[in-house]
């Protein structure tokens, strides 16, 4: 009896596994992601506010509509609400979930025949929105965007245009929530549905990071080609930690830069206190590379000279980073 017990287990779980009945065990003992549902045709930011029982946040402009307004809520009136899909999906509050609202309306003077596409993607963090799939030679957990494709300001029943809609998106508490005007490609614009901010969608490639370190590696052999005194020396200095800050996202792109400046000045700090056994001399006197690798004796100027070659490059890309994901309107906090 028990044996017959265990393999009718080991069935359920091979069929639910990877048998034909995989999706309805998946759904069964996994929590949906997210949902995607539309209401509220001609809303405005007064509806948007009773819907969400929060105040609204104004939103910013993409190519062929405006996110008028954003709102976040832990739970939805429903009387305020005639969903356009399955509402019903949504209503089901609990304390591992959210709603995160957008109220969606035309660009004055646009064409109000345009049918405008957009894409909600819901990830963990805005680093994975770029993502598409996961890579062959991935070595650690890859999770892929929640994505779902529609054409909002088009009313469901006819077909014909619509002035405004509201998209509301039940995700796990603290999942980034992004819109973008059809198709998201990495670096296109987007607005975060949190923040109403428009955002750019990360570029999840190390090809930047390459050609930064490519770029590093050149202007410091130019150096030395047209001088042989204290430039060259510092100069070198400084662009090899530059090359390093480089090489940090090369490995692992999706570091923010205050981990990567940080990374990179204590390796090169390791690499220079290095010097100190000797080894490096060593390795110098037989390899031109292990020369431009471990350098060859110690200088404490050195340990300055790292960080100039770090932190300006730090500070810009904060600055880079903050422009591309801190744009939004200036209509300020509206309350519904």
């Amino acid at each position: 009896m028990r044996r017959s017990i265990l393999l009718a287990v080991a069935a359920v779980l091979v069929m639910g596994c990877i048998g034909p009945f995989a999706d309805t065990f998946d759904e069964a003992v996994q929590d949906t992601p997210a949902d995607y549902d539309e209401c509220c045709i001609g809303a405005d930011r007064a509806v948007l506010g009773k819907l969400a029982g929060v105040p609204v946040i104004a939103g910013a402009d993409l190519d062929t509509l405006r996110v008028d307004a954003v709102a976040t809520s832990q739970q939805l009136d429903e009387s305020a609400a005639d969903w356009h899909k399955d509402g019903d999906g949504l209503i089901a509050d609990d304390d591992t979930h959210e709603y995160v609202l957008a109220l969606l309306t035309r660009l004055p003077g646009g064409d109000p025949k345009i049918h405008p596409v957009t894409t909600v993607i819901v990830s963990a963090r805005l680093a994975d929105a770029w993502r598409v799939g996961c890579p062959a030679n991935a070595t650690e957990p890859c999770a892929v965007p929640t994505r779902y494709e529609s054409a909002p300001l088009v009313d469901p029943q006819d077909g014909d245009p619509i002035s405004s809609s509201i998209v509301a998106v039940r995700v796990p508490v603290g999942q980034t929530v992004l819109l973008t005007a059809g198709d998201p490609k990495p670096g296109g614009a987007a607005v975060d549905l949190r923040t109403g901010r428009a955002v750019k969608i990360p570029v999840g490639s190390r090809l930047p990071a390459l050609l930064g370190a490519g770029l590093a590696l050149a202007i410091a052999f130019a150096i030395r080609a047209v001088d042989d005194g204290a430039l060259r020396q510092y100069s070198g200095t400084a662009l090899y930690a530059s090359m390093i800050y480089a090489g940090v996202f090369v490995i692992r792109p999706r570091t923010t830069p205050l981990v990567a400046g940080a990374a990179a000045i204590v390796f090169c700090w390791a690499m220079e206190t290095f010097q100190l056994t000797g080894i490096p001399a060593e390795l110098s006197s037989r390899s031109l590379l292990a020369r431009y690798v471990f350098g060859v004796t110690f200088d404490p100027a050195d340990l300055v000279w790292y960080p100039v070659g770090v932190v300006p490059l730090v500070l810009v890309h904060l600055l880079i980073t903050r422009k591309f994901h801190g744009v939004s309107r200036a209509d300020g906090i509206h309350h519904g």
